[in-house]
């Protein structure tokens, strides 16, 4: 609700359907903590994003790594109530206490719970994807991809994909420039 502006804590407040009581105490502290900015002071003072903020915290924004806190919220909070138990057991406190079954059947058996799970990692690991896409040559993996699959194939043209796909039913054909050297292909039916 910040991406577009600055708002004052009564606003900001009532967007969030916050208590007038402790609105302009939470979000001084947001400022304190660097996740806000703010210009002006008092009941008149606005609030907005610091560039931080609206890069990693904003849901629109493709840098969002806010899926980590949605997790930790949603998910891993309840169970650091037990890391007492974990310390003196060494055994695990999360689903496998809770439900008996593995964190990953637990995971995958309710969608709503793995999609949280992989916007968690997703936004966790982000980062570390775009150094390693920065310093990898992918398109020379692609080739080298190309022989492993297709012995003395190489890397192809979008003409040549064209042609295959058109040969297997395809109607539409897409090629769409990424990072480097290398495309990404899609075909339609």
């Amino acid at each position: 609700m910040l991406d577009e502006g600055s708002l004052t804590a009564d606003e900001l407040g009532g967007v969030l359907e916050l208590s007038a009581r402790g609105r302009l105490d939470f979000f001084d502290a947001l400022v304190a903590l660097g996740f806000l900015e703010r210009d002006g002071d008092g009941p008149a003072g606005r609030y907005r994003n610091t560039p931080e903020t609206g890069a990693f915290l904003n849901r629109k924004s493709p840098t969002y790594i806010g899926g980590m806190p949605e997790m930790l919220n949603s998910r891993l909070f309840g169970f650091w109530n037990h890391l007492g138990a974990a310390l003196r057991t060494g055994q695990p406190q999360n689903e496998v206490k809770t439900h008996g079954k593995h964190i990953f059947e637990e995971l995958y058996a309710h969608e709503n719970k793995l999609y949280e799970f992989l916007t968690a990692m997703t936004g966790f690991q982000a980062g570390n994807f775009t150094m390693l896409a920065e310093k990898f040559a992918f398109g020379l993996l692609m080739s080298l991809n190309m022989l492993i699959e297709f012995g003395d194939a190489f890397d192809y043209t979008g003409a040549d994909f064209r042609e295959w796909c058109t040969e297997a039913g395809f109607k539409r054909f897409e090629i769409i420039p990424l990072a480097g050297p290398s495309s990404a292909a899609v075909a339609y039916k």
